[in-house]
């Protein structure tokens, strides 16, 4: 008996240490989406809720637990739960399609909708039709919404070399976002000799950002803040 128990402990002290190895917030593989990576890796203890992914392993925007009932709508990209949104069983759910105020096909991070263009332009190209949309080239403020824009990039399992907002008119080190906004985060390929003047993200093995001739054509993100 005293065996048993012994075999019982190591078996659970094994699947606790697996499960401690490959958190749930931990880097994710970049061809897949962080939904996905989730369901890979939850815990095997029930009772967990295993969210609902899309076709690029995305969320869906409304999420749903059988065991309790409930269902709450979800940023897509993130899973981070929209607040006020959460219903109990027997309650009409809330549409989730209505409740981020960004057009259709736009993504909305942080006080700013986001759309990706996959046609390749020149980075003038670019940031000329992101107007006609009322918006410019995107502008990234932090690691997160990095994240988030190069995530809207995902073709396939690929990420292309994509336009942002960044350029340099007065000098090579000083560096604007045509949006206006401060020009406080930074995510550059470490090096480089290319002295350019537009900026682009998803470079090399690590999909950092590098200045490029603003004559290059690249798909691109537009950002409207709201």
């Amino acid at each position: 008996m005293t065996m048993k128990l012994l075999s019982l402990c190591l078996a659970l002290c094994a699947i606790l240490t697996v499960n401690q190895a490959c958190p749930i917030n931990s880097t994710v593989p970049r061809q897949w989406g962080l939904c996905k990576y989730e369901v890979d890796h939850h815990s095997i203890l029930p009772p967990v809720f295993i969210p609902q992914c899309d076709m690029n392993g995305n969320f869906v925007p409304q999420q749903c637990w059988r065991l309790t009932g409930e269902c709450w709508c979800v940023k897509v990209f993130t899973g981070e739960e929209i607040p006020n949104t959460r219903t109990g069983p027997g309650v009409t759910r809330v549409d989730c399609g209505v409740i981020i105020p960004c057009p259709k096909n736009w993504f909305y991070f942080s006080g700013t909708c986001f759309i990706f263009h996959p046609s390749p332009k020149t980075w003038p190209e670019a940031q000329a039709f992101c107007s006609s949309e009322e918006a410019n080239l995107a502008s990234v403020h932090s690691y997160e919404e990095n994240e988030f824009v190069q995530a809207l990039t995902q073709t396939g399992p690929n990420f292309p070399e994509t336009w942002i907002g960044g350029y340099h008119a007065v000098q090579p080190s000083f560096w604007l976002w045509n949006d206006g906004s401060r020009f406080d985060y930074e995510n550059w390929f470490e090096e480089t000799n290319i002295f350019s003047s537009c900026l682009k993200m998803n470079f090399g093995l690590h999909w950092n950002w590098i200045q490029a001739s603003c004559n290059e054509t690249h798909p691109f993100v537009c950002g409207k803040k709201i």
